[in-house]
């Protein structure tokens, strides 16, 4: 539903459109610069792309852009492998506490909906504020409503609340992530480098669902099974904050 809203609005990168080399790219540009609010860049890594590395090993050279890279895939391993299993584990467990189908099925749906809230939320403020301190904050906000959502023995409505609130700080954290992954890598590395970050970011949430169910097998307390899942999201915050991010985007 969305493509044909893309294909008109959509703005076409400045790298891209250099490189295009069609008629109308000195036009295209012009508009984007002016769009954007921006000033012709005095020099442009445009001329150097063809003879850049777009390999996996571009990801790690300089060795700022390597640590860079190893920050942003414990970010989404760990994003990921919290997000998975509470998107997985939550309405089924909400039953499971004596709630009806429909009931934790609205749990789950209210989480997205947050989600989308969080998400856009996120991408208001990140015009005003770093990506990555924004990022962190909603890491550590996850982490507390995670843990409040393990150890509530609330109302139905308190539930649907901390619900809304989780997907929107984990939501809200991945959109950051999305934002910061492409800001890291030139444009000839840039696909690959946020690919490979997904990527990994993957095997977390692959693993998520087996290990909560694991966990609920082994029947531990519920509280101490969402304080599992939550502790990965400390480490992220640190790790998002520790990002160093190109100057435009601080």
């Amino acid at each position: 539903m969305l493509l044909p809203l893309i294909v008109i609005r959509l703005p076409e990168s400045l790298d891209f459109v250099s490189r295009s080399g069609s008629s109308g790219a000195d036009k295209m540009k012009r508009r984007l610069l002016e769009r954007f609010n921006l000033l012709e860049p005095r020099h442009s890594s445009v001329e150097d792309l063809e003879q850049a590395d777009g390999g996996w090993r571009s990801c790690f050279t300089p060795p700022e852009t390597g640590f860079n890279t190893l920050l942003l895939w414990s970010c989404y391993l760990a994003l990921m492998f919290s997000f998975y299993f509470v998107v997985s584990w939550t309405p089924k467990l909400l039953v499971d506490a004596g709630l009806s189908t429909s009931q934790g099925i609205s749990a789950g749906a209210i989480l997205q909906a947050g989600g989308l809230v969080g998400g856009l939320v996120i991408g208001l403020l990140g015009s005003k504020y770093a990506v990555n301190k924004l990022a962190a904050w909603f890491f550590s906000l996850s982490v507390v409503t995670i843990l409040a959502y393990g150890w509530a023995d609330a109302e139905l409505a308190a539930l649907m609340i901390l619900s809304a609130m989780m997907g929107f700080f984990l939501i809200g954290a991945m959109i950051g992530l999305y934002t910061i992954g492409p800001a890291l890598y030139d444009s000839k590395a840039r696909v690959t480098g946020v690919g490979l970050a997904i990527g990994v970011g993957r095997l977390g949430a692959i693993a998520a669902p087996f290990v909560g169910g694991v966990l609920i097998e082994a029947d531990l307390d519920l509280s101490l099974i969402y304080a599992a899942f939550a502790t990965p999201l400390v480490l992220a915050a640190f790790a998002v904050r520790s990002i160093k991010l190109p100057t435009s985007f601080r």
